[in-house]
């Protein structure tokens, strides 16, 4: 195995790779030729130790990371350079009581959580961290839901919670199609949280929630509709 690896790798020493990407659960020893160093933006791996596959990344151009896809989270992770200078994590399946506390924790920009849907209370307590932690522009969580009920449930008590404004963007996402009413929560004068459901298409039957802290401008009020009050009128009083 080794020698057909050095084979098709043609004895060279850096190899650029469009993703590195490592899914076996049960696989514990790669067999790759001595020095061999791999650059790419993007690694995807189930449950090994991301930090042990960075030894065999030429980490000075690997960085800054643009995507890391994990189905398991090591208390290193916080600290390592390359995890940390991912643009985007991806983290996959598990359970919520694996993941909320470390997704309270992370402080990459991007976060995607993957085939997981949380409670709504777990999700407000999301929010409630981004709120207290992570304000920065461009900063986002995307998690799963389980339905359009519950996804509007969830928007309507986070607007409750939150002493949130329903708004509309001024400029509708082109890559995805809104599905919820949209809750914009104050952050500073010059941003806020913006909460809201989406799918990737029409026809897409997983459904989507993102939180999203952006600059002030890109949503504007929405005026809530009155319900009007009726009166009864008798012709005979008339």
């Amino acid at each position: 195995m080794k020698k057909l690896t050095c084979y098709l790798l043609g004895q060279r020493e850096k190899i650029t790779v469009g993703a590195l990407s490592i899914l076996n659960f049960q696989q514990n020893f790669l067999r790759l030729p001595p020095n061999l160093k791999l650059r790419t933006r993007r690694i995807g791996v189930a449950r090994n130790d991301i930090i042990l596959l960075s030894k065999i990344l030429d980490i000075p151009s690997c960085l800054p990371m643009g995507a890391i896809l994990t189905s398991a989270w090591r208390e290193a992770y916080f600290e390592d350079p390359l995890i940390q200078s991912s643009a985007e994590l991806q983290l996959n399946a598990r359970y919520s009581a694996y993941w909320l506390p470390v997704l309270m924790r992370i402080q990459n920009k991007t976060v995607i959580m993957l085939n997981l849907c949380f409670s709504g209370e777990e999700i407000r307590s999301i929010i409630r961290n981004m709120i207290d932690n992570r304000r920065e522009v461009g900063t986002s969580v995307t998690l799963d839901c389980y339905g359009e009920r519950s996804l509007n449930r969830l928007v309507r008590k986070v607007k409750e919670r939150f002493k949130g404004t329903s708004v509309t963007f001024k400029e509708t996402p082109k890559s995805v199609v809104v599905i919820s009413d949209i809750v914009s929560i104050p952050l500073d004068s010059d941003k806020e949280l913006i909460v809201s459901g989406f799918k990737n298409t029409c026809i897409d039957k997983k459904i989507r929630i993102q939180l999203a802290v952006v600059r002030t401008g890109m949503v504007v009020p929405v005026e809530e509709k009155k319900e009007k009050k009726r009166s009864l009128r008798f012709p005979w009083f008339s």
